[in-house]
């Protein structure tokens, strides 16, 4: 009965994730005072009478978040000793800074974003280029059929006063059919066209070109949106494996306090002084142990391959974790209200929005322009060989020519169109303008929520030490009596549960510090220095 609740216990302890603690914590306000979980038959309570000679006050908690105004600025430094073996930081390896800094420069997210901001700036680079006018230069070379050429009748007038006798005999011979034009089979034309749309260009052309900076603009803070989060998930991998680690060292830990358990049950059982069937108990325990350090590994396992896929590691690379728990922790100062206003200013998801409502706003404008009728200019220049505007027409010679044209076009079909799409742009202005709604909403409830997990890290750390220090002295006390057979396996047993319990309370409170204070400073739009480093890829 005690290894199945043992190992209920550990199992949940070790399954319990940063954000089920910080819901938990903002649903029941933290205590005045820190107690230690009741995990057997023993209690604090009990703890407490027994640690005659060595009485330990409990520190009180701090206040709610509700009758706070700001946050501290930095959590003093404390010893690692409270935390599992395995947590002491070493140099020389990865610290939380470094591996959001990887993460974003490593996320296939960001590199989509990087894409997308790239087609996002070509984009409005080819709306600028439609803006100049156009530009063209053909050449054509035809080859015409033969013809029998055409020809008109002119009266031969010199020959006929000259020959007054036959012409009056026989005036049709002086009719000569005369040939204007020899075909021209071989036609050859170069000719430059340039074309200036008036009204388009500062009416439609224009607006286009100002609704491409504006998406241009939106995928640039989409991209700043993927690196603080690229920059987010790589801190909580990294603490999330240091929470794994220090719940494989805990479990080890208890494994070797719970064989030391039977080492003092075999003594105790050679003097007579208990009974065998406590063997079999304390060997069960040690399997329950063995299990709970067996499902640590299985969760670090998962925990490195996380953070490994997060930061791009090879899997030979060793994992070092260079920052302590306990080291100073800078906090945002700012009260509540600051980060809530901080928050709907600057987070790049509103400004991303923003500027798709502006640049939907450019395209109904251009949209606009197009229902009434368009201007433009067009001119030519034609070398031609013939040229076709020159009669008689002369073969082997190139003659240049030009011609100027006004034009202006209107059709019923681009009012039609026209109308549709600015009705269009109408329901995706109020699909946008909803969505921000939402967004402001969530982002203040995002803010609050893990303003108060914060509050509630600090105070459950406070709680976890009080608690660790008791738990260590209940261990002992019942240990010595144990040995000195005043008391039994179950009340050593229970011991050993509450410190487990305590030690594995104590590691995810700080680690839920150092979770709920990043995404605080997420929530609150300010830029994860892990972010801002990966702006430049190196």
């Amino acid at each position: 009965m005690r290894a199945s609740l043992l190992c209920t216990v550990s199992a949940a302890i070790l399954a319990a994730s940063p954000a089920a603690i910080a819901q938990a914590v903002a649903q029941d306000p933290p205590p005045r005072r820190a107690n230690v979980t009741q995990t057997g038959t023993s209690t604090t309570n009990q703890a407490s009478s027994e640690n005659t000679g060595a009485s330990q006050t409990s520190t009180p908690v701090a206040a709610p978040a509700a009758a706070r105004a700001t946050v501290a600025v930095a959590v003093p430094p404390d010893t690692n000793d409270d935390l599992p073996e395995g947590l002491r930081p070493r140099g020389g390896g990865l610290t939380a800074d470094e591996a959001a800094a990887r993460a974003a420069r490593g996320s296939f997210s960001v590199a989509a974003g990087r894409a997308g901001l790239r087609v996002a700036e070509l984009q409005q680079s080819e709306s600028g280029w439609a803006m100049l006018p156009t530009l063209s230069v053909s050449a054509r070379y035809t080859r015409l059929s033969d013809i029998t050429p055409g020809t008109l009748p002119f009266f031969n007038t010199p020959g006929c006063l000259m020959n007054l006798v036959q012409c009056q005999a026989n005036p049709n011979s002086f009719v000569v059919n005369t040939v204007l034009q020899q075909p021209i089979l071989n036609n050859i034309t170069f000719r430059l066209s340039l074309t200036i749309p008036v009204t388009d260009i500062p009416f439609r052309l224009r607006e286009f070109y100002v609704a491409a900076g504006h998406q241009a603009e939106a995928r640039r803070l989409d991209l700043d949106v993927q690196r603080n989060t690229a920059a987010l998930q790589g801190r909580e991998a990294y603490y999330e494996y240091a929470r794994a680690v220090g719940a494989v060292s805990a479990s080890e830990a208890a494994l070797v306090l719970t064989r030391r358990r039977r080492e003092d049950i075999v003594q105790l059982r050679a003097a007579g002084m208990v009974a065998p069937a406590e063997l079999f108990a304390v060997d069960s325990a040690i399997a329950a142990a063995e299990l709970r350090v067996t499902q640590a590994r299985n969760l670090l396992s998962l925990m490195e391959l996380q953070l490994r896929q997060r930061l791009r590691m090879s899997p030979t690379d060793p994992i070092v974790l260079s920052e302590g728990l306990t080291d100073a922790l800078s906090l945002p100062s700012e009260s509540l209200a600051s980060l809530v206003a901080s928050a709907l200013h600057s987070r790049p998801e509103i400004q991303s929005i923003e500027r798709q409502v502006r640049a939907l706003d450019a395209q109904q404008r251009a949209t606009t322009a197009g229902l009434f009728p368009s201007v433009a200019i067009a001119g030519n220049v034609d070398v031609a060989n013939p040229n076709q505007r020159i009669f008689p027409q002369r073969e082997g010679e190139f003659v240049t020519t030009w011609d100027l044209s006004v034009q202006a076009q209107w059709t019923p079909n681009q009012l039609i169109s026209g109308l549709t799409s600015n009705a269009r742009i109408d329901a995706q202005r109020t699909q946008i303008q909803a969505q921000i709604a939402q967004l402001r909403d969530g982002l203040e409830t995002e803010v609050r929520a893990n303003y108060n997990a914060l509050i509630g890290s600090q105070a459950s750390i406070t709680a976890a030490r009080s608690a660790l220090v008791a738990a260590r002295e209940t261990y002992r006390v019942r240990r010595e009596r144990l040995s000195a057979g005043s008391s039994t396996q179950t009340d050593v047993a229970d011991a050993e549960t509450q410190l487990f319990n305590a030690q594995i309370n104590l590691l995810n409170a700080y680690v839920d510090l150092r979770l709920s204070a990043a995404r605080l400073r997420r929530a609150a739009g300010i830029v994860d220095p892990g972010a801002r480093d990966a702006v430049t890829p190196r």
